[in-house]
Order: C-alpha cells, then sequence, then structure tokens
C-alpha cells in the first residue's frame, strides 16, 4: 500500500523557520510537493520561489489556505 503524502503545503510567516521549512522540503528528495508561500517577507519568498520551481508566492494568506492540502504558520507572536 502506497502512503498517502501531502503534495500541496502552504506556508504563512516567510522568514527564517518558514525559509527553513521550504528547503527541508525542497531539497529533501526527489519528489517535492508544491509550496505556496504568503507574501509577508517578500524578500525570501521571492528568493524561494526563484531557486525552487514548484514554490509560489501567493496574494495573501487566504490564497495560500485555499491552494493547500495542509498549512503551516511559521509566525512568531510579538
Amino acid at each position: 500500500m502506497e502512503k498517502d503524502t501531502v503534495k500541496r503545503i502552504g506556508i504563512i510567516g516567510v522568514g527564517e523557520i518558514g525559509r527553513a521549512v521550504v528547503l527541508g522540503l525542497c531539497d529533501g528528495g526527489d519528489k517535492s510537493p508544491e509550496v505556496f508561500l504568503s507574501p509577508r517577507g517578500a524578500r525570501t519568498a521571492a528568493e524561494l520561489s526563484e531557486r525552487y520551481e514548484g514554490v509560489q508566492v501567493c496574494a495573501d494568506n487566504q490564497a495560500v489556505v485555499e491552494r493547500s492540502e495542509m498549512v503551516i504558520v511559521a509566525a512568531l507572536q510579538k
């Protein structure tokens, strides 16, 4: 039986934690999921979307949620 895998992951908050998650997902194996990033942390999000084919920056957090099977909230509360 094949394992069910998540194919579309959203990340809200693209700072150090969000960046580390994307690097782990995309550098970790043959079949990377599609990754949808929030626009917060625009410089890092743009860098990651340019580096990896399956990574996209969305217009807002709602778009991240709508496109994803699973959402990771990588935001620190101040």
